[in-house]
């Protein structure tokens, strides 16, 4: 560490003890305003604080002039000595002539805006073709370089544009085919009717079937008889 870093830094750090022992003075002196309490000296005790303080400034008499000029720089708000002025190239007398006519005309309480409001030709609807041509102002002009279409991709054509899309619209939909083609496809819940087999038409005959099928025999039979005159 370089010796100017290090007396900055005990500068530093003296600085804040001096705050400290102010800060400390302060709120001693307040909570004995506050108390109010009968003030007892002792010169036993006066003694040692007032040797401890000589000793101090002692110590720290070598670094009040490094004190000083932080003080200086940190209190100031002016710019430092060390920071170089900016160079200013020389003003047009042209110009000078005009910001000074400006500035007198400023002093005396002329307002430009209130000067242009009371003027009539301000009134006039054309005004700003007035002004256009009066300050010689292109209105087609621009401040940007000149366009050159040769400067643009090919996407930014017309052609380009629908090579691109219809490009897109191909990725899209090879996409879309194969994420269906992994997707699980659901059905809704129902019952196949089963094909009849032979066992299902065979059945076992019962008693009661029989008899049934019997006497139906028999009512056909009687019915299908000629009635005798």
């Amino acid at each position: 560490m370089s010796e100017n870093a290090k007396v900055l830094l005990n500068a530093l750090s003296a600085y804040d003890s001096d705050n400290d022992s102010d800060n400390d003075s302060i709120k001693s002196e307040s909570s004995h305003s506050e108390t109010a309490l009968p003030e007892t000296t002792d010169s036993s005790t006066d003694m040692p604080d007032q040797e401890e303080e000589e000793e101090e400034d002692r110590e720290l008499l070598e670094y009040r002039p490094a004190k000083q000029k932080l003080e200086a720089l940190l209190g100031c708000n002016k710019v430092p000595d060390f920071v170089p002025n900016p160079d200013m190239p020389p003003c047009s007398m042209e110009l000078e002539a005009k910001f000074k006519h400006w500035y007198n005309l400023k002093r005396q309480g002329a307002n430009f805006n209130e000067t242009l409001m009371r003027n009539k030709t301000f009134r006039n609807p054309n005004i700003y073709r007035w002004l256009v041509d009066h300050l010689q102002l292109d209105e087609a002009g621009t401040n940007f370089d000149q366009f050159d279409p040769a400067q643009l991709r090919n996407d930014f054509t017309a052609r380009g544009l629908a090579e691109e899309q219809e490009k897109r619209a191909r990725e899209y939909a090879a996409r879309k085919a194969a994420d269906t083609q992994r997707n699980v496809q659901f059905y809704s819940g129902g019952y196949e009717k089963l094909a009849p087999s032979s066992q299902h038409l065979s059945r076992p005959k019962q008693p009661n079937f029989e008899e049934a099928v019997a006497r139906a025999k028999l009512i056909a039979q009687h019915l299908s008889r000629p009635k005798q005159s």
